[in-house]
């Protein structure tokens, strides 16, 4: 058989190989669930059966929960807030990118770490500051406390921060600061950071001032903490 010969029935079998493979794809890509197959309240529900099953068990102390829905700056339905009872929170995102059960992932991927408490700050660059949670004392060189006890010390949350800053009925926003997350709600078109209880700009991400983010939560969804 000449070379000529071979090369043509090569391509010929990677040609018939790539369109079976396309024709597979697309018949169980049709299958996959994707985020957009549901509305915001059936997301929410979904979120309150997964978090049900996992955290109202004999395995845990927890007796209620409630899951609210988080927001980015553009109003997109990005991530959700599971608020534990007696005490306890954990934030979850909504996978866009991943359909249900594709390569492991799932749609809805949980925080990579326990949470731990908080304290609000501001953001004082070469000011060194120290936490102590559960005997293990942190220290930070990037700001200023807040929320001081009679003992000058900061004052620690265990709860989340729309829990602790009393938020009702507006709407709850997760914004994404240069790979951290700010918890946030919009009052005349500005976001008050429930962290530092500042106001920021809409455009906060122009902005040359520092915003204080979350502490202590890894935010990468990874398999293994899908719900």
């Amino acid at each position: 058989m000449s070379a000529f010969k071979v090369v043509r029935n090569l391509t010929i079998i990677a040609a018939v190989c790539a369109i079976v493979f396309l024709i597979v794809y697309l018949v169980y890509e049709s299958k996959f669930e994707k985020s957009s197959d549901y509305t915001e309240t059936q997301h929410i529900q979904r979120v309150t059966d997964l978090a049900n099953k996992r955290y109202l068990n004999d395995d845990t102390d927890y007796t209620e929960l409630q899951v609210y829905p988080l927001y980015d700056e553009n109003d997109k339905l990005t991530s959700f807030l599971i608020e534990l009872k007696p005490v306890g929170f954990m934030y979850v995102f909504l996978n866009h990118n991943s359909k249900l059960n594709h390569f492991g992932n799932g749609m809805y991927l949980q925080s990579t770490s326990n949470i731990k408490p908080w304290a609000r700050y501001v953001v004082e660059t070469d000011n060194d500051a120290y936490l102590k949670i559960r005997n293990t004392t942190y220290k930070f060189n990037d700001r200023r406390w807040t929320e001081l006890d009679e003992n000058d010390m900061p004052i620690l949350h265990e709860t989340s921060h729309f829990k602790a800053a009393n938020i009702q009925d507006e709407k709850r926003y997760f914004l994404k600061y240069r790979s951290k997350y700010i918890p946030a709600v919009k009052r005349n078109d500005k976001f008050l950071n429930l962290i530092s209880m500042e106001y920021m700009d809409i455009n906060y991400k122009d902005e040359t001032i520092d915003q204080p983010t979350i502490d202590f939560i890894a935010l990468i969804p990874e398999p293994a903490f899908k719900l």
